[in-house]
């Protein structure tokens, strides 16, 4: 599990926001069960053999690399959270254009409570997704403890449509700017690309 990265704003410790990013660092601390990182690249070809045209990653974090949701579900968790505050979800999801042509496919996204059954925190279609950051409030039974266990689980003839391109973890009701979050929290797959090539 990750702890959660802590910062001093006027003496008061404040709880930085956590990106959980498919090919950085955390990837290997906190994403279980995710199918390995792929680029937009990638992505997109497999998207025009279906018809499907891929919505690129989205700020503030932008780095073009995704995971997918594996076939006995994936999960990410956290540590280091306060009891005492509420924590929202923002899920950049790999979306396509015209979602109508997608595969049918649900995903349901739920939270362990501990010593108690996981809740269900949300159920999504591909057509459900909007423009920006999907977002979650984590209830209070789910952090009690200073930590976070979310579970995703799609449900498909066949599985392997829902990605993340990245998930952000922060208090408050508004999805961070990119000056809130720390550098080696994400990477920079333009460089690494580079590298490849």
């Amino acid at each position: 599990m990750f702890a959660a990265p802590l910062a001093s704003r006027g003496g008061e410790v404040v709880y930085s926001p956590t990106v959980i990013n498919p090919g950085s660092v955390l990837e290997g601390e906190c994403m279980r069960g995710w199918r390995s990182s792929f680029s937009t690249r990638h992505i997109r070809e497999w998207g025009r053999a279906r018809g499907l045209v891929v919505v690129d990653d989205r700020g503030p974090v932008i780095d073009s690399t995704a995971a997918f949701v594996g076939p006995e579900g994936s999960s990410i968790a956290v540590s280091g959270l306060s009891r005492w505050k509420r924590y929202r979800l923002w899920i950049d999801f790999v979306r396509f254009r015209d979602a109508r042509k997608c595969p049918p496919s649900m995903l349901r996204i739920f939270a362990s409570v501990p010593r108690g059954g996981p809740i269900i925190l949300r159920e999504l279609r591909q057509e459900d997704l909007g423009e920006g950051y999907c977002s979650i409030e984590l209830p209070a039974e789910t952090t009690v403890h200073g930590t976070a266990e979310i579970l995703f689980t799609e449900y498909s003839p066949r599985p392997g449509l829902w990605g993340v391109w990245d998930i952000i973890i922060a208090e408050g009701d508004s999805l961070p700017d990119r000056s809130d979050i720390r550098d080696d929290q994400v990477i920079d797959l333009e460089i690494k690309e580079k590298i490849i090539e």
